[in-house]
């Protein structure tokens, strides 16, 4: 929960116009769908 609400802050303030052009946005979704947030372990996302 902590990774999608990371994800919504950044999406009211970036200014990116297309939320999902924005690669910071796209990642903090990956680790919110993963479920994984700060809990870490294994993505599969390369940096």
């Amino acid at each position: 929960l902590q990774a999608m609400s990371k994800g919504l802050r950044h999406a009211a303030q970036c200014p990116e116009e297309d939320h999902l052009a924005c690669p910071k946005f796209r990642r903090l979704m990956q680790l919110a769908a993963a479920g994984l947030g700060k809990k870490g372990g294994y993505t599969g996302l390369t940096r």
